[in-house]
């Protein structure tokens, strides 16, 4: 399956596939392993893991749209948006 979401999202070259992909990635790997971890070793809430989930994602994201490499790929995505 991710290997299929990830063909989906080269071949389809836009950002609402990127971000989906990201929420698929989000959803599938990083939320379990997060509350594995924080829930279960750590023994902390279900509150705790999906704030740090968020902040894991934010992060991310965060570097996705500011830094000046990785911008610039999402900047051609939005250009390629609009042209269809």
């Amino acid at each position: 399956m991710f290997e299929e979401k990830r063909e989906q999202m080269l071949n389809d070259n836009t950002t609402n596939t990127l971000f989906g992909w990201i929420g698929d990635v989000r959803s599938l790997y990083i939320r379990p392993f997060v509350y594995e971890y924080v829930v279960e070793i750590q023994h902390r809430g279900k509150a705790a893991a999906e704030r740090t989930t968020k902040q894991i994602v934010r992060g991310y994201i965060d570097k996705l749209l500011n830094e000046p490499e990785l911008k610039y790929v999402l900047d051609i995505m939005r250009q390629d948006d609009r042209i269809l």
